[in-house]
């Protein structure tokens, strides 16, 4: 027997599958939330990336720097130069001051975010020189 009987009268045996309009909302609301938690926490993440990629590459043009120093006896402005390659991040220019700084020969690398992205503009530009001091956000912290 497929119907079962009650007080008022005959019904299903069985509950039709499927969700309710309030079981879809709450699940609804719990992504929400867990989309508010995440996607912060996953640009912090992307931000944190593109520095440490600009960050490894101005220590690959520093070291590059020194070695070109041993060779032609003199520091170089053009980062193509150096034969380093391309950087990883597309959200760093990279240029190379060897007038400015003092006493000479001498230089200073400087990794300035790209203004398209402001979060990385908020940043701050990495810099490193010739005797190793490193300027900017090297820390890591946001």
């Amino acid at each position: 027997m497929t119907l079962a009987s009650n007080a008022i009268g005959p019904r299903p045996a069985m509950r039709l599958s499927g969700f309710t309009l309030i079981e879809l909302m709450i699940v609804v609301t719990i992504v929400a939330i867990l989309a508010m938690v995440g996607l912060p926490a996953y640009d912090r993440q992307v931000l944190r990336g593109h520095r440490s990629s600009a960050q490894q590459f101005l220590m690959q043009l520093a070291s590059k720097q020194e070695q070109y120093m041993l060779d032609a006896r003199a520091y170089t402005n053009v980062v193509a130069t150096l034969n380093a390659g391309a950087p990883q991040t597309n959200r760093y220019t990279f240029a190379i001051d060897i007038a400015t700084c003092a006493p000479q020969p001498c230089f200073t690398i400087t990794a300035t975010p790209d203004p398209a992205n402001a979060a990385q503009v908020a940043d701050g530009a990495l810099t490193i020189d010739n005797l190793g001091a490193k300027t900017g956000n090297w820390s890591g912290g946001n």
